[in-house]
């Protein structure tokens, strides 16, 4: 079965997808994104792959193969996206039924390169050069790899925010304009006008922390509490550790 979902776009396999175990890596499912590989070639075949996503330490990562002689192993900065990105063939008992070397370029100038360039090569369609999955068969040796990149984004929009529970907030202390306390035990409506008022200073932000995200703008159109609105513009960042965070304040007068 070949990756595919309306983000990605179309993952090309390299190799033999008739021999070894079928297997999928869907990184963008869960916000993430591939943040290390490393690759084991042994002859004229690929023998293994390990693939790392963000959030995931050193210990925690996804086999795929029999690891066996050389290896290389490429770490992605945060933000470094895939400019390039060619598979070739390799052989077993004939040209085509195994996977073989990897080479691809990245948007910081790098360049990985690993395995056995005697066959033929594929160009693979990066798209928006986001890697954010795999789609992999493998026995002893890989068989056949694809790799699942995100689709070019333009731009995201939260539009008309609602915050259903207050409580999600975080502390909120309420301010006092007026207050009444009375007992009514007639059937007279007790009529009561606020007098109080206030000017106050009220801040908020919005952050995006660990996870896939775009790298394009974000535009968020929200009415704080009902209290006064506002649109911001920011770009959200493509990091497992950083958090980027917008800020905004304004003065209401409550009466």
């Amino acid at each position: 079965m070949t990756l595919s979902s309306p983000v990605i776009g179309t993952v090309q396999v390299v190799g033999n997808t008739s021999g070894g175990t079928d297997y999928q890596l869907e990184a963008w499912t869960s916000g993430k994104v591939i943040r290390q590989i490393q690759v084991w070639d042994y002859g004229n075949r690929t023998k293994a792959v390990k693939l790392w996503q963000t959030g995931e330490t050193d210990n925690q990562c996804h086999l795929y193969g029999s690891p066996a002689g050389s290896s290389s192993t490429y770490t992605f900065q945060p933000g470094e996206l895939i400019t390039s990105m060619s598979l070739w063939l390799g052989e077993w008992d004939h040209v085509g039924d195994r996977a073989s070397a990897i080479m691809f370029t990245t948007s910081l100038g790098n360049t990985f390169q690993h395995g056995y360039q005697g066959g033929s090569a594929t160009v693979i369609n990066v798209y928006s050069g986001i890697l954010v999955g795999a789609d992999i068969r493998a026995g002893d040796d890989l068989n056949a790899r694809g790799f699942a990149f995100l689709l070019p984004l333009v731009s995201c929009q939260l539009q008309d925010v609602r915050y259903y529970n207050i409580s999600a907030l975080g502390s909120i202390v309420p301010e006092t304009l007026d207050t009444l306390k009375c007992s009514n035990n007639s059937e007279v409506p007790v009529q009561w006008k606020i007098d109080g008022s206030k000017d106050m200073t009220i801040s908020y932000s919005w952050s995006q922390a660990e996870g896939l995200t775009t790298s394009q703008t974000v535009t968020v159109n929200a009415s704080i509490l009902d209290i006064f609105k506002t649109e911001s513009s920011y770009q959200w960042q493509e990091s497992e550790q950083s958090t980027n965070t917008v800020e905004h304040s304004g003065t209401k007068n409550l009466e």
